[in-house]
């Protein structure tokens, strides 16, 4: 975000008309995001022309990376050095002082060095027939730790890769060591989900962020 600025600190006026609004478009998600377990959630409209979407809003735990995206147009985006821009609000503890994001990238890391690629899954009960592609399935990758979603994979489908929740799938051989790990993490996941409602009660709302 930082190349959009000047020496001040605020969106230069020394570019193009679409970069500025797109800019403005980028300010407004860093506003939004740390807004979104206040009491004052401030919702953001796509800027893509007659898209009426709301902008999901997340954050990377291992890069530190707003991920935005529309679900009505699909466009999507990240946003990187959002920290101490002006649209930083402080309103609620700030989300690295918290010790999951320390677990949880201890999690992906054995995720990473532990399963055995490529992992045969079959979608959970949080997406079931409503996978679009095909079987058989198989986890090929780790790929991030988001807020909200947790651990994001890399799922192939037939020709197609899919980049979606590990909690989306449940792994296809219950008596081995993948199925055992998954189940230890995805165990832990909803407790810190749970806690995390329980101690603030707005992250509730925000999963419709």
């Amino acid at each position: 975000m930082i190349h959009f600025l000047d020496g001040d600190g605020n969106i230069t006026k020394a570019m193009p008309e679409e970069a500025r609004e797109l800019s403005s478009f980028l300010a407004l998600i860093i506003d939004s995001y740390t807004h979104k377990y206040t009491d004052d959630p401030q919702p953001v409209r796509c800027f893509k022309k007659n898209c009426k979407g709301i902008i999901n809003l997340s954050r990377s735990l291992l890069t530190d990376e707003i991920i935005w995206n529309c679900p009505a147009c699909y466009v999507d985006g990240t946003i990187s050095n959002w920290r101490g821009t002006p649209w930083e609000n402080k309103g609620y503890p700030r989300v690295d002082d918290r010790v999951i994001d320390s677990e949880a990238i201890i999690w992906v890391q054995r995720l990473k060095s532990e399963l055995t690629f490529p992992v045969d899954v079959t979608p959970g009960d949080l997406i079931g027939k409503d996978f679009p592609g095909p079987p058989p399935m198989a986890i090929t990758r780790i790929l991030d730790y988001r807020e909200i979603d947790g651990v994001i994979v890399e799922v192939l489908s037939g020709n197609r890769g899919y980049i979606i929740p590990l909690s989306y799938f449940s792994i296809a051989h219950e008596d081995s060591p993948d199925f055992k790990l998954v189940d230890e993490f995805l165990d832990w996941w909803y407790r810190q989900d749970e806690e995390e409602t329980d101690n603030n009660p707005a992250h509730e709302d925000s999963k419709l962020f």
